[in-house]
């Protein structure tokens, strides 16, 4: 097990992300965000400088697991806010405070 996000009273965005490479897919992390707003304005931004044609290995939204809300520290929240909408990325191994808020 990966090092954990502190848990808190703080709500962000939570989107999954996974990888492609070579046909394989897996869990690559999530992105941490102010609001469902930042993450639409992120993955807009993302979209439109995709290439064509899929590069052999990448990381994109995951299909399995929509975006959720999550409870995170202070601290956490204000790396968050620090990102803009690029979002607050968390690679693999890591894992999010057990208590998900709705």
């Amino acid at each position: 097990m990966g090092e954990q996000i502190e848990a808190g009273t703080q709500r962000v965005v939570c989107q999954p992300w996974e990888r492609s490479s070579s046909g394989d897919r897996g869990p690559d992390g999530f992105s941490l965000y102010l609001s469902h707003d930042a993450l639409a304005r992120n993955l807009l931004e993302r979209r439109k400088q995709m290439p064509k044609e899929a590069p052999s290995s990448y990381s994109w939204v995951s299909v399995d697991r929509e975006p959720f809300t999550a409870g995170v520290s202070n601290e956490v929240y204000e790396q968050v806010a620090q990102s803009g909408d690029d979002g607050f990325r968390v690679k693999e191994p890591c894992e999010l405070p057990g208590d998900i808020l709705g």
